[in-house]
């Protein structure tokens, strides 16, 4: 530009345009820039790594690449989801596989006129019964709260990460069919 100024060519325009053109590229490039950053940020950084499964942004799903600029994840239902990894490092993530272990949470609803004392014990026996259930920590079995229409019964044991979906719906299926066995009413609205 100097060379060409020296020679009594009007440069102003010249500068202007690529001065334009420069500023047009930079902020082009200003969001890839951050995903870059970003997917730097996550591999060293690791609040998850391919093979967990992740919750963020409403989806939940096993992390299958972690890209420079994007992280794929596969949904429990086959989806497959593309997220930016600057939406990714300015999310709260929820890694489901991080630790070995996980609680199961469960609140069985009985009629009040239950005998919680039996409904505790058949309660217990399933967890007993289930290969699932690890037995320390204790697993935790105690009525949490009067409703309207129940008396809410809070279960928690522990199982494998691996094994959180089985022993859930394991213990929610064996729970109702051993009220059914023994006469207890689960309790819904009325």
């Amino acid at each position: 530009i100097m060379c060409v100024g020296s020679l009594g060519v009007n440069t102003a325009s010249l500068v202007a345009v690529l001065t334009t053109g420069g500023a047009a590229i930079v902020l082009g490039l200003k969001d890839s820039a951050t995903g870059v950053v970003s997917g730097i940020i996550i591999l060293f950084s690791k609040p998850f790594s391919k093979g967990d499964v992740i919750e963020v942004n409403g989806y939940t799903g096993k992390v299958m690449e972690i890209q420079m600029l994007y992280s794929i994840l596969l949904t429990l239902d086959n989806k497959r989801v593309v997220i930016p990894n600057n939406e990714l490092a300015n999310s709260v993530i929820i890694n489901y596989s991080f630790e070995e272990t996980r609680r199961v949470d469960l609140c069985i609803d009985v009629h009040y006129s239950t005998d919680i004392e039996l409904a505790k014990k058949v309660i217990q026996e399933v967890i007993f019964n289930q290969p699932n259930a690890l037995r320390e920590p204790e697993p935790y079995v105690r009525v949490d709260q009067y409703k309207d229409s129940s008396i809410a019964i809070a279960v928690r044991v522990w199982g494998l990460t691996d094994d959180y979906y089985a022993l859930k719906v394991d213990l929610l299926e064996k729970i109702k069919i051993a009220f059914d066995e023994k006469g207890i009413e689960m309790a819904y609205p009325q």
